[in-house]
């Protein structure tokens, strides 16, 4: 039997979060209303539970730089699949980043920090919907930068 650590469940939990959170967006025909208790649970995730989700090694920013490379995602589906990631970096990181408090450091520098981190997301989130691949390129290296600035005042 396997021995899980806590971080092991965490990360098979948010990739199923980010798999149904997927399929949902791709589902554009879907009519279903929203679970009424997501906001509740969704109240829960931490800084740290964002950054494995978004930043971790099998990330979603991981995972739009892997689609972008080369001459970019090869069919609708891919493209589909990009912008439902970027929206959901933007997503996550207004429900968690903006709401969060800094484990250190001020919180009119964090609220700074998260407010430009937001506006590349939502850059990098317009680029996949008009299918940008530059511009995409230019917004995930973008994002990858901004962490060191803001893990060096915060964590």
């Amino acid at each position: 039997m396997q021995n899980w650590s806590l971080r092991s469940i965490a990360h098979v939990i948010a990739t199923f979060a980010i798999a149904t959170t997927v399929l949902f967006v791709a589902d554009s025909t879907s009519r279903s209303p929203p679970v009424a208790a997501a906001p509740a649970v969704a109240s829960t995730l931490s800084v740290s539970d964002y950054m494995l989700v978004v930043h971790g090694p099998k990330g979603l920013h991981s995972q739009i730089k892997e689609a972008v490379t080369g001459s970019g995602p090869a069919d609708d589906k891919a493209w589909k699949a990009l912008k439902a990631r970027a929206t959901t970096i933007v997503y996550l990181a207004d429900l968690v980043l903006a709401r969060a408090k800094p484990e250190k450091g001020d919180a009119a520098s964090w609220k700074s920090k998260v407010g430009e981190y937001q506006k590349v997301a939502l850059a990098l989130a317009k680029a996949a919907v008009a299918k940008g691949s530059e511009d995409i390129k230019t917004e995930v290296g973008k994002l990858s930068k901004m962490c060191e600035g803001c893990h060096k005042a915060h964590k």
